[in-house]
């Protein structure tokens, strides 16, 4: 009964769409890792419309265009407005 509960849970949760793959940032001085993750939440409009309009020429490169096309409709920009 409990593992059924906690895969409804989990079933319900979706991962943040990624912009581009996570940095692994490297402190010279400390020798530290810092993860940094490029979320498609995270970025801003602009930066939304030139990947928009930078990936619309290129063959293969569908799923940035749709995901970025995604995005935009959930902020409420109509991602056909967008001049090519």
């Amino acid at each position: 009964m409990v593992q059924n509960a906690v895969s409804n849970i989990m079933r319900n949760r979706t991962m943040p769409v990624k912009f581009k793959a996570t940095e692994t940032i490297v402190n010279r001085e400390t020798k530290k890792k810092v993860l940094r993750n490029h979320y498609m939440h995270a970025q801003t409009l602009d930066t939304l419309k030139e990947a928009y309009i930078k990936e619309s020429g290129k063959l293969g490169r569908g799923t940035l265009r749709q995901k970025v096309a995604n995005e935009l409709v959930k902020r409420g920009v109509e991602p056909t407005s967008i001049a090519v």
